[in-house]
């Protein structure tokens, strides 16, 4: 097709010209013309920018050779609706050749994987439910574990676990390391994974949601009957689930029931894993999905692993060649054998609580690795960059860490504190070398916090001392006592200039030790962000005393205008946004200085 005629059918697609389209159609009809000059058939470019009325003309004056066209990519038209998410025009499609399910693009892939790894909710549904299952086991089921490994970017568990039911073992046993591979890569298709507010994590836990072992088949969600149909109840649960998106209560019901498929499919892999001989079984490759779950935190791996037979946890442990101690090629990086030492690497609190109640949590504790390391001496190792960013600021990272070596100690008792490793390092030896630069580094955070907040203070120690002489509406000139002294407003403004001068005094004098003061190790565990919270509160407090003052000064002089202090309340609340985030985070680890890692 030459440029010209090119853009004209193009443009003419685009206007939804049906004539036109239609026209230029009759007069070429043969499949080389119906080519555009972007390589795509006409019927394709029309399914991309959804006109349906062109879409359908073109379908029934095509043969059946024109309909199944492929494009450069060897994609078909039903392959561009399912990217596109054009449920409609994959329905009238499918309708009209049902051989199109199976024709495979560029990718090898199918239309209903295509639409999978697109992401297209609907269109995946309906593509999912009109192609046969064998087509799907055919080729020794290349396109059901395309279909299972696209599930993970598209969180669609729902439909991994029915492809694993109709499946059966010999898919599981085909596929099951990547399947297991792509768990441990997936925290979000886990609760431990999403990152939940307080009461969004309430919601999730009241919400009930049951995975039936039988489930069997996924399909399309027909929409229901129109409001005026419906019966009273149907009515009144309409009307409510108008509220459930802005109550965020939709989307996590959605989000448990999706947790609740993975969990499911992830038990029936687990089941099938309890059947295989322990000569097939790849123990390597189940050592590295345990410890990758042990790393991006993934806690409800662990529980279906050990609910379904606790031996999947132990055969990797068992059976897995020990690596030399010079030997830096361990799998993955990963002390293989100890989980619970991984745990502890990681920062993994509540897996490491796991592993510890369970009955061989003793020998998880006692276990050392080829150099002679015990758990205590891997929590002395410091964090890694993507655990220590989660916390601001380099002192409350090093409370952190302190905080975790002191209870990791608990577990070991007197004798684990004085062990020594290969290179006779006790494990507070490997704890002071390992953290010398992020004490440095603490050690400079919190004194350049100090001089910041001592200038603050010192400024409002300075104003309100002169504001104590300098009173509003000035001094009787017979007596000399203030004008306004029998007002309200004037006690207000006395005592807020004298509770905001002595804050600011206390501040100063809590930020000047900061200063002064040697910075050990240990007391960054409570002494040094308590001094930080009292300093902080102190401060506000002297800020907050301080725009009363002001207030109350405005009030005098414009009594019947009181309203005019609004506007600088308002502006005294912007102001202090960020000072009171910086408070929150050192409260946070200072309460988590009194919190236990496991319930002993």
């Amino acid at each position: 097709m030459e440029r010209l005629q090119s853009l004209i059918v193009q443009n003419a697609i685009d206007e939804g010209d049906v004539n036109a389209v239609m026209d230029f159609y009759k007069r070429n009809s043969e499949a080389d013309n119906l080519v555009l000059w972007t390589g795509l058939p006409i019927l394709h470019h029309a399914t991309i920018v959804g006109k349906s009325n062109i879409v359908k003309a073109l379908v029934e004056s095509m043969p059946a050779l024109q309909v199944q066209q492929k494009d450069v990519y060897l994609g078909t038209a039903l392959s561009y609706a399912a990217w596109s998410g054009n449920t409609e025009l994959a329905k009238y499609l499918v309708n009209k050749d049902s051989t199109l399910l199976s024709m495979k693009d560029l990718s090898q892939e199918i239309p209903v994987v295509a639409a999978c790894r697109a992401g297209q909710k609907e269109v995946t549904n309906f593509l999912y439910s009109e192609t046969s299952f064998e087509i799907l086991s055919c080729e020794n089921g290349k396109q059901g574990s395309q279909l299972l490994s696209r599930c993970f970017s598209s969180q669609r568990f729902d439909i991994m676990l029915d492809v694993l039911h109709r499946g059966g073992q010999s898919l599981i046993d085909e596929n099951w390391k990547d399947l297991l591979d792509g768990f441990v890569r997936t925290p979000t298709a886990f609760s431990s994974g999403r990152g939940l507010t307080f009461w969004q994590r309430w919601i999730y836990e009241c919400l009930k949601v049951h995975i039936s072992s039988d489930f069997a088949d996924v399909t399309i969600n027909q929409k229901g009957k129109k409001f005026e149909e419906m019966p009273l109840s149907g009515r009144l649960w309409r009307l409510a689930s108008f509220l459930l998106p802005f109550l965020g209560i939709k989307r996590i019901h959605a989000l448990k029931w999706s947790h609740g498929f993975a969990r499911a499919s992830l038990r029936l892999i687990f089941q099938r894993l309890t059947k295989l001989h322990l000569r097939k079984l790849d123990t390597i490759a189940l050592l590295k999905a345990i410890t990758r779950a042990i790393e991006n935190g993934i806690y409800d791996f662990l529980v279906e692993m050990v609910e379904t037979n606790a031996d999947l946890l132990l055969t990797p442990m068992l059976l897995t060649p020990i690596p030399a101690a010079d030997d830096e090629t361990t799998h993955g990086n990963f002390r293989c054998e100890n989980f619970l030492m991984n745990a502890i690497a990681f920062r993994q609190e509540k897996i490491a609580c796991f592993l510890i109640g369970l009955p061989l949590g003793k020998l998880f504790i006692n276990l050392r690795d080829p150099q002679k390391n015990t758990i205590l001496h891997t929590a002395g190792e410091l964090a890694s960059d993507s655990q220590l960013s989660r916390i601001s600021g380099a002192a409350l990272q090093m409370q952190r860490e302190i905080q975790w070596w002191k209870e990791v100690e608990s577990l070991v008792g007197p004798r684990g504190k004085d062990t020594k490793n290969k290179n006779e390092e006790t494990a507070y030896q490997v704890l002071v070398r390992e953290h010398k630069a992020l004490l440095k580094e603490a050690e400079d955070w919190t004194k350049g916090l100090a001089n910041s907040y001592i200038i603050v203070g010192t400024l409002i120690i300075t104003i309100m001392f002169a504001a104590a002489f300098t009173l509003p509406g000035g001094n009787d000139g017979n007596n000399g006592f203030p004008i306004f002294k029998n007002k309200v407003a004037f006690l207000v403004y006395i005592i807020s200039d004298v509770i905001s001068l002595f804050a600011a005094a206390a501040s100063v004098i809590i930020f000047l030790g900061f200063l002064t003061s040697r910075y050990n190790m240990e007391d960054f565990q409570t002494s040094i962000p308590k001094m930080l919270m009292a300093g902080l509160s102190t401060l506000f407090v002297s800020l907050a005393a301080m725009m009363i003052a002001f207030c109350s000064t405005i009030f005098l002089m414009l009594e019947n205008r009181w309203w005019i202090i609004i506007p600088s309340v308002r502006g005294y609340q912007d102001r202090q946004k960020q000072k009171l985030h910086q408070r929150a985070n050192v409260t946070e680890l200072g309460e988590g200085a009194t919190t236990s890692m496991c319930a002993r």
